[in-house]
């Protein structure tokens, strides 16, 4: 299924501080840049998807702490003139073209429960056509509150209890008039998938989203059929499972199962019980849950609010998710070796490698007591993981039985212990190390296996429109510049017309030269970087037009 990488962090919750910024004076990049500079390194690494951070505008724009989750403006992605924490427009496109340059599927994390920024209750912005006339503009009956002040009650949402209006609370069952916000969330979300290109999305906080709401939204447009995954923030896998059984098989959700257990077990070494892992997430309901559950160790929230914070020994965590059912995701800040990070990057790539080539299939506990436990993965090679969460007791040894069969050779990939034989029977003798700051654990699979991650390459089909209700207005016959697109040289650039009367689009390499002349669909890209996208009609015409391009791997030496 692959591992996802959490493409974003939070150094701080109270004051909130974000990732760093050029805006911070440190001569650090933007952060879509950062990404962009080492999107092969986490290809190389095993990672298959980066979830980007809350990529909207945000009423306080680059500051250090608009972490992206005070959203103000779903059309507004970030421009020289006003960018956000993270980027621009433009070089948040590049991101994720180089994404798929290298394999890696961009996903967003979609915030659609509040908004902050506005005029008690009124949002306006500004756009093309003036100063507030900006798309999908809101009014106190799009949000949750007093009616003496125009606002509505709040939506029929799963955990009513829970559910806390930060901001302005969005209200798309509810809303005056009834289906603006919901309808005006649905076409958001539409324009924001095609304009990336976007694999799927984190949704956020579904515990404060209506079922209705969810289900229409992920069926509608660009995100039929795409992956979401819900956060609905609950340390009870059957409450989880309900969550799923009221939304598209096409939905997953972040297992909080697993984090709060992977919790306890990290902050508490030689003193929980391991035999708790055999009813540990979703993956103990059974196949048809297992394969909806993404499963992580920390995010922004645990990491520096604290409720949920893996302190001591997270590799054991990760070891665990890495190696257990489930789709994992893994946190920026454990990950990277970047200042401020953690720099688990090592351990964790052996780790990724190990989940990506030898973890498949059903899970059978061979063993669990107090201090250890040991799992079999039944598919593909085979894995047998043996987790020791034991300090100061020393190594563990066990005889477990194995499907490896007789006589057959196993080694131990992460490189913790010896080969063992298993025998006439097919048991093997395994010994599993000491707890030693998260060190505790072996997977043996059969010996030999030496194969690289996989490295894929695609090309990107991203939405450019021009409207009076957007920051980038309509063609005009004098020419108006649609954006930029990163390309890689040799590979082709197609352009497809899908709305604009008479319109015609030409495209300017980076030597100023006309790579596709105006009024042709189609090229070959003769040089690397940045290509000028100009959109021109005999009348001032909205448009949306679909470029397909390939971005080089990398940002280095264009």
């Amino acid at each position: 299924m692959g591992v996802i990488l959490q493409a974003a962090y939070r150094r701080s919750a109270n004051p909130t501080v974000s990732v760093p910024g050029p805006i911070d004076g440190h001569g650090d990049p933007w952060w879509y840049d950062h990404l962009a500079t080492h999107m092969h390194e986490y290809a190389a690494s095993g990672f298959t998807h980066f979830q980007l951070p809350p990529v909207h505008m945000t009423i306080g724009g680059p500051a250090a702490t608009s972490d992206g989750y005070g959203v103000w403006w779903e059309y507004h992605l970030g421009s020289n003139d006003r960018p956000t924490r993270f980027g621009t427009e433009q070089t948040l496109r590049r991101l994720c073209a180089i994404g798929y340059a290298n394999g890696l599927t961009p996903l967003a994390d979609w915030v659609p429960h509040q908004r902050y920024g506005g005029n008690n209750g009124v949002y306006l912005y500004p756009s093309a056509a003036g100063k507030d006339q900006g798309r999908f503009p809101k009014h106190p009956g799009c949000f949750r509150g007093d009616a003496a002040f125009g606002r509505v009650a709040d939506d029929p949402v799963p955990d009513p209890f829970w559910d806390i209006a930060f901001g302005d609370e969005l209200c798309p069952i509810n809303s005056v008039p009834k289906g603006y916000v919901l309808e005006g969330l649905e076409k958001a979300g539409d324009w924001l998938f095609r304009t990336l290109d976007l694999g799927g999305c984190r949704s956020d906080d579904t515990k404060g989203q209506a079922f209705e709401a969810v289900n229409r939204w992920v069926r509608y447009g660009a995100m039929q059929g795409k992956i979401m995954i819900g956060e609905y923030a609950d340390g009870s896998h059957d409450t989880l499972a309900w969550w799923l059984n009221q939304v598209p098989h096409y939905c997953y959700t972040y297992d909080f199962d697993v984090k709060y257990r992977m919790r306890d077990m990290c902050n508490n070494g030689s003193h929980w019980d391991m035999r708790q892992l055999t009813g540990t997430g979703l993956a103990s309901l059974g196949p048809a849950y297992a394969t909806r559950a993404v499963t992580f160790i920390e995010n922004a929230d645990s990491d520096t609010n604290g409720f949920g914070t893996v302190v001591f020994n997270k590799l054991l965590a990760y070891a665990y998710i890495l190696t257990a059912e489930g789709w994992p995701s893994i946190y920026y800040r454990d990950y990277a070796t970047d200042k401020y990070c953690y720099g688990l990057k090592p351990k964790l790539e052996n780790l990724i490698w190990i989940q990506e080539h030898l973890a498949s299939g059903a899970t059978w506990f061979r063993h669990a007591e107090y201090q250890f436990a040991v799992y079999e993965r039944q598919g593909g090679p085979g894995l047998l993981v043996g987790l020791n969460n034991d300090i100061w007791g020393g190594w563990k040894q066990i005889t477990v039985p194995t499907s490896f069969g007789p006589n057959t050779r196993l080694h131990d990939y992460t490189g913790h212990a010896n080969d063992v034989w298993t025998d006439g029977n097919g048991n093997a003798t395994i010994w599993i190390p000491p707890n030693d700051n998260g060190a505790g654990y072996v997977c043996f699979s059969r010996d030999g296996r030496m194969e690289p991650n996989t490295l894929n390459s695609f090309a990107t089909t991203q939405l450019f429109e021009g409207a009076p209700d957007l920051v980038t207005g309509p063609a005009g016959p004098s020419g108006t510049a649609m954006g930029e697109v990163w390309c890689a040289e040799g590979t082709p650039l197609e352009l497809k017309v899908e709305s604009g009367a008479g319109l015609l689009v030409e495209v300017t390499g980076p030597d100023g030269q006309a790579a596709i002349p105006k009024g042709e669909l189609h090229g070959v890209i003769a040089s690397p970087g940045w290509h000028k996208l100009t959109a021109f009609s005999p009348s001032p015409e909205p448009y949306k037009v679909l470029v397909t391009y390939t971005a080089p791997k990398t940002l280095a030496g264009i």
